[in-house]
């Protein structure tokens, strides 16, 4: 599955939610997402960790669906990308900073840095 979608929690308790992109992301695979985690959605306002994989391919669809994360009026969420692939950072980061997600948003390169970001 291209986006593994789960909550876990922080060790205080808090909830938060993990997602895992693999193989290539459709745009209604990332429409999902975004639907999820935009006001109304079962994920909304809760931090998320989102962990891309090396080999990971976002179609025009996806890309443009995961620039919509605030266009419903749910408030920016504090979100950590994990993201070893220098290119995939980059698009990302175009795609973020046309979102009011800009400021809530930060890249790491590994997942227990951005746990540790997201949890304080």
């Amino acid at each position: 599955m291209p986006l593994a979608i789960s909550t876990s929690k922080f060790s205080d308790g808090r909830p938060y939610a993990h997602v895992v992109g693999s193989g290539a992301v459709t745009g209604e695979q990332a429409r999902g997402l975004m639907t999820r985690l935009a006001l109304g959605g079962d994920l909304t306002g809760i931090p998320l960790l989102a962990v891309i994989e090396p080999k990971v391919d976002l179609d025009p669809e996806a890309r443009k669906a995961f620039a919509t994360l605030n266009d419903a009026g749910a408030k920016p969420i504090k979100a950590a990308l994990v993201t070893p692939n220098a290119p995939m950072r980059v698009m990302l980061s175009f795609v973020i900073r046309l979102s009011p997600q800009v400021n809530e948003t930060k890249f790491f390169a590994t997942a227990t840095e951005a746990l540790a970001w997201l949890e304080k």
